[in-house]
């Protein structure tokens, strides 16, 4: 790849369709193709869509067979809408109830959050989309999201916050994840060497 094309593949661009919540173009000259991504915790967004119930509802069920299946049914509608990359399942921690994204959670339990991510995750990945682990890690609340900085111990994160990445990562593979907004011990999530690297 040159500079300019290793560029574009890091900043993305605007989506040709107008469709994508985000867009890589592809490396014509070396067969690299375009990559559409849309998000969709509860559903694939654009055009139209089933409205699946809130991942909340999901945990409250406590059945990963029944995320799997859920995951399966994103998957093909996000091949369906002509996208490659599902921006989803989000499983951060339930950790205060006017967390704005709470809903898109699956619960305060970190092993029920695991399984559940696991579940959905191969479903997604079985149905042949490239599912999306988010937003890793610590972002609980949408106040201030771009400017806070969750205070968590080590011991917090690897008991609390980091198992259902865990889960995602070793056990169904997840094609990718996204990194949270927010700070975590004054480092941002996507400078975050430790998290991100050790």
């Amino acid at each position: 790849l040159t500079l300019e094309e290793k560029i574009d593949l890091v900043h993305g661009d605007k989506d040709p369709d107008e469709r994508a919540t985000g867009y890589l173009p592809g490396v014509e000259r070396l067969d690299i193709p375009s990559v559409s991504m849309v998000d969709g915790p509860l559903g694939v967004r654009p055009g139209t869509a089933t409205a699946f119930p809130a991942s909340i509802t999901l945990a409250a069920a406590w059945d990963d067979e029944l995320a799997h299946e859920q995951g399966e049914a994103l998957g093909r509608e996000t091949l369906g809408a002509d996208q490659d990359v599902l921006l989803a399942p989000g499983f951060n921690i339930v950790r205060v109830p006017q967390g704005g994204r709470t809903f898109e959670y699956y619960s305060e339990d970190p092993y029920l959050a695991s399984r559940l991510a696991v579940g959905t995750v191969e479903g997604v990945q079985n149905a042949g989309a490239i599912a999306t682990a988010k937003h890793f890690v610590a972002n609980n609340q949408e106040q201030g999201r771009h400017e806070v900085s969750a205070e968590v111990s080590e011991r917090a994160l690897r008991e609390i916050y980091l198992p259902a990445f865990e889960a995602a990562v070793k056990e169904a593979d997840v094609g990718s994840v996204m990194a949270a907004y927010n700070r975590i011990n004054g480092t941002y999530a996507t400078e975050h060497e430790w998290l991100l690297k050790d």
